[in-house]
């Protein structure tokens, strides 16, 4: 609905922005989260999704570890561990790939492309690091939230790839 001023601008009315999907869209996130955990009551968690916002995700967290069983935990801990290496390393990709596509030298080209696969090499060499320092300590695993401690050479490691 719309009509035209003398200036020759239209103006066009709409309905005002409805702050439904704001509420339910982290309800639903919280929903299918507890879903794909199993876990048993996720109204609990809910009811986080109300209150101030920086107390919200750290309660939230609360509520999803206090029902993640041993096995859970660990598996949530080499989650975070990977998708930080992944994440960072995409990321200089996704850096590198916009280089590859504004530089007009094929033979830059083609070397940049053989470092994108030295950075993907860097991803599975440090995933793969991750694993074979932490799975022979299997003490690090018993705690409430399990975390591995790096040794010095991965951070040597990191410090040389940076």
């Amino acid at each position: 609905m719309g009509f035209l001023l003398s200036s020759q601008v239209s103006l066009t009315f709409s309905r005002p922005m409805s702050s439904k999907p704001l509420i339910s869209s982290p309800s639903l996130f919280v929903q299918f989260a507890s879903v794909f955990m199993h876990l048993d009551d996720p109204s609990i968690c809910l009811l986080f999704f109300f209150f101030e916002r920086s107390v919200n995700m750290f309660l939230l967290l609360l509520c999803l570890l206090a029902q993640l069983s041993r096995t859970n935990r660990i598996a949530a801990y080499y989650l975070m561990a990977c998708t930080f290496y992944t994440v960072i390393w995409s990321a200089r990709l996704s850096i590198l790939f916009s280089i590859i596509r504004i530089d007009p030298d094929p033979n830059t080209r083609y070397r940049l492309k053989w470092v994108a696969a030295v950075f993907v090499g860097a991803i599975v060499f440090f995933i793969s690091q991750l694993m074979w320092v932490c799975e022979p300590s299997p003490a690090w695993k018993n705690a409430r939230n399990p975390q591995c401690r790096l040794n010095k050479e991965v951070a040597i490691c990191q410090l040389v790839c940076e």
